[in-house]
């Protein structure tokens, strides 16, 4: 997704509709975090300019980024912690260093077996606890899209 590293450089919030791609969490066309973040910065890019950056990775990338971890490290990543390092790699290279990062994994790699299996050519484990909770019936419950729904909900239950 590239409509906030574009917001970054323009200043201009340019909507698109969606695409598949690797990092399904990243799909998204219109991000409502975008409207969240801006708040927080009184809709002043320049404010947020000097403390957020953005990029966009092609699936490659994300390929790429998979396999290199997973051959230098021995060590299995899923496509948004691959995003994650893409990103410290590009901010070391276009500042000139080699500074520590942290880069939080948000889910085990064997939700995205399907995507890293052919990447990596072995099998990806799925530990007893991740299998029971993917195999489980979804329960949605819809709210207005409210706070103060969501929180009377949260309250009764």
């Amino acid at each position: 997704n590239d409509v906030f590293p574009k917001y970054l450089q323009s200043g201009k919030i340019k909507h698109q509709p969606s695409k598949h791609t690797l990092s399904n969490a990243m799909d998204v066309g219109k991000p409502s975090n975008l409207d969240r973040i801006l708040k927080l910065y009184n809709q002043d890019v320049s404010a947020l300019k000097k403390e957020l950056i953005s990029w966009s990775f092609s699936d490659n990338e994300t390929r790429s980024s998979i396999h290199n971890t997973k051959d230098s490290f021995n060590y299995i990543i899923d496509p948004h912690t691959a995003v994650g390092l893409l990103g410290l790699d590009t901010y070391r290279r276009e500042n000139g260093t080699d500074c520590t990062g942290i880069v939080l994994a948000t889910a085990h790699p064997g939700k995205f077996a399907e995507v890293i299996e052919p990447i990596i050519s072995e099998k990806v484990s799925i530990p007893k606890r991740l299998q029971e909770s993917m195999s489980k019936e979804k329960h949605a419950t819809m709210l207005p899209n409210q706070y103060s729904y969501l929180k009377e909900y949260l309250l009764e239950t």
